[in-house]
């Protein structure tokens, strides 16, 4: 904790010769900080896509679209099955930020775009014609049916 009157860090144990004290800051306060970081990264993993049959869905459903930019014809070179981990991996966060701990395809919707439009490499014909790789993905959103839950 920091002495309000000094500003100087001190000891937030009340041990008189805590250690600490001579190296200028508290190895309890940061020791609890690292406790605290690890709490939030223990509930971050438990937002996590669950091995039930709705996860399956789910899970087919992200492999499914990065599937389809590798066979769109405007699309030279599409998403590696890498992409899938990270489109699994952001659809968690974004479902977590959301307070939730499982994973809807509307959470895979709202990143797929972001998340795999620099792993592309577009066909010569797209990029004469001005066809963005948003734009390809965005159709690929729209022709590839999402799971009901």
């Amino acid at each position: 904790r920091d002495d309000l009157v000094t500003g100087v860090q001190t000891c937030a144990l009340p041990i008189s010769g805590c250690a600490c004290r001579s190296l200028g800051r508290c190895m309890y306060s940061r020791w609890q900080s690292s406790r605290r970081r690890f709490r939030i990264s223990a509930a971050f993993r438990r937002a996590f896509i669950s091995r039930s049959t709705a996860a399956v869905f789910r899970r087919n459903y992200a492999v499914a679209l990065v599937g389809a930019t590798r066979s769109h014809p405007l699309i030279l070179r599409g998403a590696s099955p890498r992409a899938t981990l990270s489109v699994t991996a952001m659809a968690k966060a974004a479902a977590y930020m959301q307070g939730r701990d499982y994973v809807v395809p509307k959470d895979i919707q709202a990143v797929f775009v972001s998340t795999v439009t620099h792993r592309l490499l577009m066909t010569p014909e797209s990029e004469a014609k001005g066809i963005a790789a948003q734009t390809v993905l965005e159709e690929i959103l729209k022709s590839t049916p999402a799971p009901r839950i």
